[in-house]
Formats: C-alpha cells, structure tokens, sequence
C-alpha cells in the first residue's frame, strides 16, 4: 500500500486527494492508518469506510446474488372508467396472464394472487375501492391458473354504480420453482399433470418469443388496447411511419 497513490483508490478520487494531501495522506497506507474520527467528521462517513477496509473491517455486506423478488405487480390507470363486470374481469386476466409469463421467465412460481380496483379519489361521484387474496390450489406459474384466480377474485369484489378508472394484480409470496417443490416434498416432473402444464407454458412462451407477445393467449385475455391512457405518450419516431416528424425546408 506504501506504493499505491491514494488518489487510486477507489472512491477517493483527485479531489478527496488533493484534500488528503494537505493533512500529509499520500498514499493508500498513509490512508489506512488515518484516524477514522477525524476523516468522518473532516471527509464523511464514505472515507472513514474506505479506511476501515483498508484495514480488514468489512463495512459493506456483498451477496453472491441478488435476493428474488417476493412479489410482482401490474397494475394500470384506465383510458375509460368500466363499468361492467365482464370487462373488468377481461382487464384484469390479461394483467395476470402477463404476470404469469413474467414469473415463469424467472423460475418462480406463487400460491396467492392479490386483485383490487378502485374509482378515482379526484372525480366527483362515488367512491369505490375493494381488494381480494386468490389462494391458488399449489405453487404455480400456469397462466391458466392466475388468470382465472384474477378474473375470479375482481368478479367477485366488482360492485354495480361505480365508474372504475384503476385495476391492478400483484403475485404474492414468489418463491423459486425448485424451492417450492422441495417444500411440498415432491418434484413437479414427478406430477404427469404438472408435467404436461410446463410443457404446455413452454410451447406458448416459444411461439410468443418467435411471434410476438399475445401470438398465443388464452381466449378470456385479449389485448385491451383502451386500458392505458397514451394521450400524454412520447410520439412513436421508431416503430411509426405516420409519426415520423417532417422537415421541410
């Protein structure tokens, strides 16, 4: 560390270094052995870290990976209120038809699916907002089971007379698919059922990639082109011939 400037070590920098150079700190060992009370109260606590890793003192934690996400949630402020009960439930299978596709390219799966919908706090009228838990029949990531739990669960909590501007499903409680097997004591492949399922997904989500998303989808999730509002949106320079801007001169 003697050899080492101290301006090469990572996080100082030339402007902590020029600073370091006027309390007689040259290099790495001088900044090793600085006071760690008088760099955090002259440097900052990010120096006084540097120092007590030079030192051998762990101060920041390192994880082999990433911890996975425990939920994933779509939720979507709608282009129209709806007010029909089908609808809603359309709305809300294509969320969870996304979701599921979504999960199932990270290796999780889930047992519980959150739904909710609600009016707008900022339009007169009444208001509305309700929430459900779906529990799932075992651990899955099969679109046909979240999405019917969605479409069960906003069937279940849509009232009539309410103008419903928001929707949302988020996947409670995500666990790897190898760890959830484990837990339950068996392995998927084992089940012929779950074994055709996977196959099943797998196709989909292939035609999907080849195709594009909602080549394949189930019939109760067509896409909703009305269920975001876009009058605000970017022009689509692009993917758009007609929103190609024009220049003349």
């Amino acid at each position: 560390m003697a050899r080492t400037a101290v301006t090469d070590v990572w996080g100082v920098g030339p402007r902590f270094g020029k600073r370091l150079a006027e309390v007689g700190v040259q290099t790495a060992l001088d900044l090793a052995r600085m006071d760690t009370s008088f760099a955090r109260q002259q440097f900052g606590v990010v120096l006084e870290r540097t120092i007590r890793e030079l030192n051998g003192i762990s101060c920041i934690d390192l994880e082999s990976q990433p911890q996975p996400r425990q939920q994933m949630a779509c939720t979507r402020s709608l282009g129209k209120p709806v007010c029909e009960r089908v609808e809603l439930m359309d709305i809300g299978g294509s969320f969870a038809e996304h979701l599921a596709t979504k999960i199932r390219r990270r290796g999780s799966v889930t047992d519980k699916v959150l739904v909710f919908a609600m009016t707008s706090p900022f339009r007169p009228g009444p208001r509305f907002y309700k929430s459900m838990v779906v529990a799932l029949p075992c651990m899955t990531s099969d679109n046909r089971i979240i999405t019917q739990a969605a479409r069960d669960g906003l069937g279940a909590i849509f009232a009539e007379g309410y103008k419903l501007v928001k929707v949302g499903v988020v996947l409670l409680d995500l666990c790897p698919a190898s760890t959830a097997a484990l837990q339950a004591g068996f392995e998927f492949d084992v089940d012929a059922g779950a074994e055709r399922a996977a196959r099943l997904m797998k196709a989909v989500d292939a035609i999907n990639n080849r195709f594009g998303a909602h080549a394949v989808h189930l019939a109760a999730t067509q896409p909703h082109r009305r269920v975001q509002r876009q009058q605000n949106k970017c022009p689509d320079y692009l993917t758009s011939w007609s929103q190609v801007p024009l220049v003349r001169a």
